[in-house]
């Protein structure tokens, strides 16, 4: 490894100014989903099943577990715009947008089908149901790792675009 790659500088790209901290803040939000999923499993694990704790954050383990079909390949796109940022900064933050919007465009859409199933009535649910029905006051907690993750991606995609002198 050389020297000047342990303590990168700023460079200028263009009109442009590419700071190493973008290339964190798009690994950091890529990886986001996987972070949180772990971070969020344990807790699960240690608390009571019948809390309204554990049902939201159960629901929400599940949805990621199998949610990674969908953020596993965005979080790939994310780990390559980085790669590709350190060669190319206009090339990096295009892969990066497209992985962004990708991710924004997913957390949007769990986001309003968990809200809208509030409005829907409720069905004596299957006992053996993957599931649970959230309660009013269980939806927030359900999405807010959502919201959290999508607000992170809108930031990174207006990071990586607005010009700096």
């Amino acid at each position: 490894m050389h020297e000047a790659d342990k303590y990168p500088q700023t460079t200028a790209v263009g009109h442009r100014t590419r700071s190493p901290r973008d290339i964190e803040w798009v690994l950091t939000v890529g990886v986001a989903p996987l972070l949180v999923l772990v971070l969020t499993m344990p807790v699960v694990a240690l608390i009571d099943h019948q809390d309204l704790l554990p049902g939201a954050l159960g629901d929400w383990n599940l949805y990621a577990v199998f949610g990674l079909t969908v953020f596993a390949p965005i979080m790939t796109v994310a780990c390559v715009a980085a790669l590709v940022m350190i060669g190319d900064f206009r090339a990096g933050r295009a892969v990066s947008t497209f992985g962004n919007i990708t991710a924004i465009l997913g957390m949007t859409v769990l986001v309003t089908a968990e809200i809208t199933d509030l409005f829907r009535p409720v069905v004596d649910g299957d006992p053996a149901d993957w599931v649970s029905a959230l309660t009013p006051s269980g939806t927030p907690l359900f999405v807010v790792p959502y919201i959290a993750v999508l607000v992170a991606n809108t930031y990174v995609v207006l990071r990586l675009w607005r010009r700096r002198q």
